[in-house]
């Protein structure tokens, strides 16, 4: 049987440097861009560009998994669970936990 050997990792003293030099980068980059668009305008960016990047790893995520894993499927593992339970908990063959809190959350409305 084969070993396999991992390959040396560098120590401490080569990689401080360049980690040191990578903060301060950062951190200036961050100056100047609160300098440029002020605080209010760098938190609008900020908030803008997180929203789009949780939005893209949802997205690939989403496009990437099968079926029943998938978050936005209606056919996922979750989704049927709950609605399964539901249904078995209130008699209702085609029960949802969607509609039954829409329901329950709207006591007025009447469908006619």
């Amino acid at each position: 049987m084969k070993t396999f050997k991992l390959p040396d990792l560098p120590t401490p003293a080569k990689v401080i440097p360049y980690a040191v030099v990578g903060v301060v980068a950062l951190g200036a980059a961050v100056w100047l861009w609160f300098a440029i668009k002020g605080a209010n305008g760098a938190g609008r960016s900020l908030g803008g560009g997180a929203v789009d990047f949780v939005g893209g790893i949802l997205s690939g995520a989403n496009d990437a998994l099968p079926e029943p894993f998938r978050p936005t499927s209606d056919q996922n593992l979750a989704y049927k669970g709950v609605n399964a339970v539901g249904g078995t908990l209130t008699g209702q063959k085609e029960f949802s936990l969607g509609s039954w809190v829409y329901d329950f959350t709207h006591p007025n409305e009447k469908l006619y």
